[in-house]
C-alpha cells in the first residue's frame, strides 16, 4: 500500500476487515497527529528524548497499519533525536507530516471502496 512496490505490501483491509480497520484508523489518525505535535514542540524546545519517544510511538501506530513510509520516517526521526541532528529532524518532520497525510488519503479511499 505505501510501499514502493505495492504489490507486496499487505492491505490492512483484508487483513482487519472495514470495522476493524476504521476503529484502528481513527485510534490511528488521533495518535499520530497528537504524536506529529509533540515531536514539533520538542524539537522546537530541542527535547531530544520527547522528540525520539513521539517518533517511536508514531512508529508503532503506523507499523499496524502497514505505513512503511511513515514508519521509514518516524525511526528516521528518532535516529535523528537520539544524535541531536536539528537540521535533519526538522527536515524529517516535514517528510513524516507527508507521508502521514499521504496514507491517509490512501486508507481513506480503500475503505470508500470497500463499503461501496
Amino acid at each position: 500500500m505505501d510501499t514502493p512496490d505495492s504489490s507486496k505490501a499487505p492491505n490492512p483491509i483484508h487483513i482487519y476487515g472495514g470495522d476493524l480497520l476504521a476503529r484502528l484508523m481513527s485510534a490511528y489518525v488521533q495518535d499520530a497527529e497528537e504524536m506529529l505535535a509533540n515531536a514539533k514542540t520538542a524539537l522546537a524546545a530541542r527535547d531530544w528524548t520527547a522528540v525520539a519517544k513521539a517518533a517511536r510511538i508514531l512508529h508503532r501506530a503506523a507499523e499496524i497499519l502497514f505505513c512503511d513510509s511513515v514508519c521509514t520516517h518516524a525511526k528516521a526521526l528518532a535516529k535523528a533525536a537520539e544524535t541531536r541532528m536539528l537540521d535533519d529532524a526538522r527536515g524529517i518532520i516535514e517528510r513524516l507530516e507527508q507521508a502521514h497525510a499521504r496514507f491517509l488519503v490512501e486508507l481513506t479511499a480503500q475503505l470508500q471502496m470497500n463499503e461501496a
